[in-house]
């Protein structure tokens, strides 16, 4: 797709204008590839894996959620890049004044990133880092919309030389991060969010651990489950802490430790690059990468009311019983009581849209009754 079409529909988005006539409709076709349905997940809250219950009633609580559509009623947390590239002209007018900035052609070595960062680019309003806070400003009311809570971070490494040396070590930088909860703080941040510095580096792998922690205070144990998934705005690989090849070893094996934990890491390439390691970091974590030309269809604002699934069923297979007291929710989140026999049990929940998609998940539970 040019550049000309990428920029009319990144526009589209940041104006808030639903291009793609609904978040129900398909992704459509890419560079001659068929277009690829979205997959129906069924996220099961309670219970756990192989979980032991030992009680009188031969009963146990199945509760989760059905739904084709991601950031639904789900805990998501945006990362900003604040990498040296946040300085430099992302060739797109963001500011919107009718010219486009363009990086000094005296930016180009080392030394000469020891300028003040206001000086990288022709118009300081058409940087990566506007660049990202007008897609985050854009994305967090969408996002509310669908009954998502929000949190925001933003990390880096500031980098220095050792006594006037060539030789640089990373020191830490404080984060900008804002607790999992309603959007208006998230918002308020990034109008107040610190202005581009020298150059630096980020450290993409403690991104990830510290975007989990902050979706790990989300819920208190008291509250349900809720899907989670980190939004990762960036350029591609990491550089820090050790370089790119092994920082971003050490990227994908965070984000996939994160999948095993329930998190998908999400990914938006803010500019033109080689997407293969931002593919390999949502790869099998339950995120992706979503270019910017798909930002309006991926998160357009016109979600339908009503995502409960068309059918659902819970049944312990073990003894042929259906779940009882089924009751399924508008934003398609389920609970019900299903009985139980002695020993293994293995539950099956089967859900069918109303397109048709047809998904199963299986959990087995140990029940061993008490008098």
């Amino acid at each position: 797709m040019g550049i000309c079409q990428r920029t009319l529909s990144l526009i589209l988005f940041l104006v808030g204008v639903a291009a793609s006539g609904g978040a129900d409709e398909r992704p459509e076709a890419r560079d001659g590839e068929p277009a690829q349905p979205e997959q129906l997940a069924i996220v099961l809250d309670l219970p756990v894996p192989d979980q032991q219950i030992r009680q009188s009633l031969p009963f146990v609580n199945v509760s989760g959620r059905a739904g084709s559509l991601p950031f639904v009623a789900s805990d998501v947390v945006l990362l900003l890049d604040q990498s040296t590239l946040a300085a430099v002209a992302s060739g797109l007018d963001v500011d919107a004044d009718g010219k486009t900035g363009r990086t000094r052609s005296s930016v180009t070595q080392w030394d000469s990133f020891e300028k003040s960062a206001r000086q990288w680019s022709s118009d300081s309003g058409d940087t990566f880092q506007q660049l990202q806070l007008k897609i985050a400003r854009a994305l967090v009311p969408r996002l509310a919309a669908r009954q998502n809570r929000v949190g925001l971070l933003s990390f880096n490494f500031r980098a220095r030389a050792l006594g006037g040396s060539s030789v640089m070590r990373l020191t830490e930088k404080p984060a900008v991060a804002v607790p999992v909860g309603k959007p208006d703080a998230v918002l308020a941040a990034l109008e107040d969010f610190p202005a581009e510095q020298k150059r630096r580096w980020t450290d993409l792998t403690r991104l990830l651990e510290s975007g989990a922690e902050l979706l790990d205070d989300a819920t208190p144990s008291t509250e349900p489950a809720r899907p989670r998934a980190l939004l990762l705005l960036s350029f591609g690989e990491p550089s820090a802490p050790t370089g790119v090849g092994w920082s971003s070893k050490q990227a994908v094996e965070q984000a996939r430790l994160l999948g095993k934990r329930g998190i998908a890491v999400w990914a938006i390439p803010l500019r033109s690059v080689d997407t293969a390691f931002l593919e390999e970091l949502t790869r099998g974590n339950g995120g992706k990468v979503v270019p910017l030309d798909r930002l309006d269809a991926e998160f357009s604002v016109e979600v339908p009311s009503d995502l409960r699934p068309k059918e659902l069923e819970i049944e312990n297979v073990t003894q042929h019983a259906r779940a009882t007291s089924l009751e399924v929710f508008p934003d398609g989140r389920f609970e019900a009581l299903v009985p139980l026999e002695p020993g293994a049990n293995t539950l099956e929940i089967r859900a069918v849209l109303a397109d048709g998609q047809r998904t199963t998940l299986r959990r087995q539970v140990h029940y061993e009754p008490v008098p």
